[in-house]
C-alpha cells in the first residue's frame, strides 16, 4: 500500500500524467504551478519551461487574454465553472471544454485556479454534421409531395410534414399530440383502411391501396398509404405513416376508362371486313399511336355496283381529333347518298364540317369511286396524297383536288379525275404517319422506303402488303415511340 506522502504524491502525478485531458494549476497572477504530460505533448513544450510562466508567454495575446478572464471569473466566484476555450494546435485551432475550479490554501483562502480541459473539436464537428443532416432531412421531408406523419407507440402524432397540411388542411401545430385516428373518417380508426394501428400492434408494414383521410371540415381525400414500424432495441416504439394523394391517379383512370370506351366505339365504326369487289383485292387497316385515333378509312357501296374508298386524317392527336373523325365519317356517309362525284362529295362535306370544326383543326381526305366493271378509279383529294404503284419505276401520284376540309368556308375542288387501272396496279392511300415514322437519329421512313416495300411484296395480298408496310416502318423506328396514327388502304387490281 502507498502509505507515505511521497508515494501518494507520485500516485497523483501518475494519474494526472496519464489522463487524456489537459490538467494545469495557476496562481492568482496566472503563473503556471503545475501541468501534466498531455499539456507538454499537445503544445510541444517541457514542463520546466512552462512552470512560472503565464499564458501570455505561451499563447497569442487574444487567447491568453481569454484564458485570464476565465481564470479571474473562477477566482472571483469561488466555485467551479465551465468554459469553451480555443487553443492552437499544429493542425489549426481546437476547441476545449474547460472545467475550472478554485484551490484554497491552509487558511481557506483562494490561492490558485485549477483546470481540466478536454478537446471537444471532433465532438463539435460531429454535432455540426448531425445538425446539417437533420437540416437536410427536414428540407427533404418538407419538399416531398407525400404526406408523412410520425406516430408514437401510444398512437399520438408527434411529427407531420408540410404536405400533410397542404393535402389535408390540418395545421401541423394542431395535429401534434393528437390521436392519429383524427385523420380517418369516424369508425375507421381501427379498421383495415387505417394501417397505423395494425402496424403498432404487429410491427409489420401495412399497405392500403386506396382509403380515405378526413379534413377538419369533414371532406375526405382519397389516398394510398403505407405504415412502417419504428424499432428501438427490437421493440416497436412508433410508426411512420406515408400517404399519397390519389385524385390525379383516379382522374387518369377515369380518362383511361373513357378512352377505352371511345376506342371500342371507334373500332366498331371502322369497316369490320374488307369489301368483296370483283377483280380487286382491297384491304384497310389502322394502327393508332394512342387509345383513340384521328385517322379514318371507309368502304361503302356506291351507285350501280361501284364502291367508295375513303381515307382521312384529322389534324392533331387525342380525343378531340378522334371525335372529329366520327363526325367526318357520319357526314361522308350522309353526302354519299346524294351524289356520285368525289369532287361534289368534298365540296358538300367542307360546307358542313367548316361550320362545326374547332378553330385550327382540319381534315385531309381522299375520296375515290371504284368501278370494277370498267376498272376505273374516279377520285378527288382534299389535301390528302394517294398513289398508284405501277412497277418500281412507275409511281402515279393522284393529286387532283383542293384544300383540306374545314379551313375555308367556300373552298373549291377540281373536277374529279379518272384513272384506268391495269392488272397488277396497286393503289396505296396512307396517312402521313407511315412516311413520317422516325428512327432514333430522327431520319424519316419516307415514301422511297414505302415503294421499296410495296415492290418487294407486290405479289402478296393487299392485307399482307399493308401489314408489311407498318412492320417495316416500326423496324426502321428502332423502338422509338410512335408519334402519329398510321392508316392504310391497299387496293390491288388483279389479272383478268
Amino acid at each position: 500500500m502507498l502509505t507515505s506522502l511521497p508515494n501518494a504524491v507520485m500516485l497523483v502525478q501518475a494519474i494526472v500524467d496519464n489522463t487524456s485531458s489537459v490538467i494545469y494549476v495557476k496562481d492568482l497572477s496566472g503563473r503556471y504551478l503545475l501541468i501534466n504530460r498531455r499539456f507538454e505533448e499537445l503544445f510541444g513544450i517541457r514542463r520546466d519551461e512552462v512552470l512560472g510562466k503565464t499564458d501570455f508567454d505561451l499563447f497569442p495575446a487574444p487567447l491568453a487574454e481569454a484564458f485570464r478572464r476565465n481564470d479571474e471569473q473562477v477566482a472571483h466566484a469561488g466555485q467551479l465553472l465551465e468554459f469553451e476555450e480555443v487553443a492552437p494546435h499544429s493542425d489549426g485551432p481546437h476547441t476545449y471544454l474547460s472545467i475550472k475550479f478554485p484551490l484554497q490554501n491552509c487558511d481557506g483562502e483562494i490561492a490558485a485556479v485549477g483546470g481540466v480541459s478536454t478537446d471537444i473539436t471532433e465532438r463539435l464537428r460531429t454535432l455540426r454534421e448531425l445538425e446539417q443532416l437533420r437540416h437536410r432531412l427536414a428540407l427533404l421531408l418538407e419538399s416531398v409531395g407525400e404526406g408523412i406523419c410520425g406516430i408514437t407507440r401510444g398512437g399520438l402524432i408527434d411529427f407531420a410534414n408540410a404536405a400533410v397540411e397542404r393535402l389535408l388542411n390540418w395545421p401541423v401545430a394542431t395535429l401534434l399530440g393528437e390521436e392519429h385516428s383524427i385523420l380517418w373518417p369516424a369508425g375507421e380508426g381501427g379498421s383495415a383502411a387505417n394501417p397505423v394501428r395494425n402496424t403498432l400492434q404487429s410491427g409489420l408494414p401495412q399497405y392500403v391501396e386506396r382509403t380515405m383521410m378526413v379534413r377538419p371540415d369533414g371532406t375526405q381525400l382519397p389516398v394510398e398509404c403505407l405504415a412502417n414500424a419504428v424499432f428501438d432495441q427490437g421493440e416497436v416504439v412508433g410508426a411512420v405513416l406515408v400517404f399519397r394523394d390519389l385524385r390525379e391517379r383516379l382522374a387518369r383512370e377515369r380518362i383511361d376508362a373513357e378512352l377505352l370506351a371511345a376506342y371500342h366505339v371507334q373500332h366498331y365504326l371502322y369497316p369490320q371486313q374488307p369489301p368483296e369487289i370483283s377483280g380487286f383485292d382491297v384491304a384497310g387497316m389502322t394502327f393508332p399511336s394512342a387509345r383513340v385515333c384521328g385517322d379514318y378509312y371507309d368502304f361503302q357501296p356506291w351507285y350501280d355496283s361501284q364502291w367508295c374508298l375513303a381515307l382521312g386524317d384529322v389534324s392533331g392527336h387525342g380525343l378531340g381529333p378522334a371525335l372529329q373523325m366520327v363526325e367526318t365519317r357520319a357526314v361522308l356517309r350522309a353526302v354519299l347518298r346524294y351524289t356520285n362525284e368525289p369532287c361534289q362529295v368534298l365540296r358538300r362535306m367542307n360546307e358542313i364540317l367548316y361550320a362545326d370544326m374547332p378553330e385550327g383543326m382540319f381534315v385531309t381526305l381522299f375520296v375515290a369511286r371504284l368501278d370494277p366493271r370498267t376498272r376505273t378509279l374516279t377520285y378527288c383529294s382534299a389535301g390528302h396524297p394517294a398513289n398508284v404503284f405501277r412497277g418500281k419505276e412507275s409511281i402515279e401520284c393522284l393529286n387532283c383536288g383542293g384544300y383540306p376540309l374545314g379551313l375555308f368556308p367556300r373552298a373549291t375542288y377540281a373536277d374529279s379525275c379518272r384513272l384506268e387501272l391495269r392488272p397488277r396496279d396497286i393503289l396505296v392511300v396512307a396517312s402521313d404517319g407511315i412516311s413520317e415514322m422516325r428512327s432514333r437519329d430522327q431520319k424519316l421512313f419516307g415514301w422511297k422506303r414505302v415503294w421499296s416495300v410495296v415492290a418487294e411484296r407486290q405479289l402478296e395480298s393487299a392485307q399482307d402488303i399493308g401489314a408489311a408496310l407498318y412492320h417495316s416502318a416500326r423496324q426502321f423506328s428502332q423502338g422509338e415511340r410512335q408519334h402519329d396514327d398510321v392508316t392504310l388502304i391497299i387496293a390491288k387490281c388483279l389479272a383478268e
